[in-house]
């Protein structure tokens, strides 16, 4: 029960982040209360992440596309309650544009996660330098091969974007890899028998 109630309390927290800044003191109570968001180790990728992630997709990317300046007091805010674990992509519209300047200023306290579609050695390994370059950075602690439809080709993406990760994992460039999907349960595991992935999102 205990721990149900941090649980709340953390998203209470995490709920609140786009609220405008002139807060009731109400709020403020339930932020002191909520203090920072708990944090669990991450599989064998061993970080600590917190156990609420920001997602950094459409429902960021549409409110703040041309707001960068409040884009980035609301990833501040993030920070501020320990929210660690930042989720962004190729395909997220100018979602790493939009935290490259916050992720360049607090690095060491972000897990930075992105995703690459391309399916070739070549197209993944271009996106990732894309995403370096975007993000301002020389690291990234998760990339996944993104969004695997059920007929997915595994045979091209093993001598393809798999080979990518690899060698980005070897070189340090990354800390882990995963796969991500949509389309049920089967091409997941499908996935994860052939690629083995530090990480699955689904």
């Amino acid at each position: 029960m205990n721990s149900r109630r941090r649980f709340l309390k953390s998203a209470i927290a995490g709920a609140g982040l786009g609220f405008a800044s002139s807060i009731s003191a109400e709020s403020k109570s339930i932020r002191s209360v909520a203090k920072k968001v708990d944090r669990r180790i991450l599989g064998r990728l061993n970080k600590e992440v917190s156990i609420l992630g920001l997602g950094l997709g459409s429902a960021f990317t549409k409110p703040y596309h041309d707001k960068p300046e409040a884009a980035q007091s609301l990833l501040e805010k993030a920070l501020q309650f320990g929210i660690n674990y930042w989720d962004t992509s190729r395909g997220y519209d100018n979602s790493e544009a939009l935290i490259g300047p916050v992720v360049e200023k607090h690095r060491e306290d972000i897990f930075l996660v992105t995703k690459s579609d391309e399916r070739s050695y070549d197209g993944f390994m271009r996106d990732v330098e894309t995403s370096l370059q975007t993000l301002r950075t020389d690291r990234l602690d998760l990339v996944h091969m993104w969004n695997l439809p059920s007929d997915v080709d595994l045979d091209a993406m093993e001598n393809g974007c798999f080979k990518a990760v690899q060698k980005l994992k070897d070189e340090k460039v990354i800390l882990g890899y995963g796969v991500t999907g949509h389309s049920g349960a089967r091409i997941l595991m499908d996935a994860i028998k052939r690629f083995d992935p530090d990480a699955v999102l689904t």
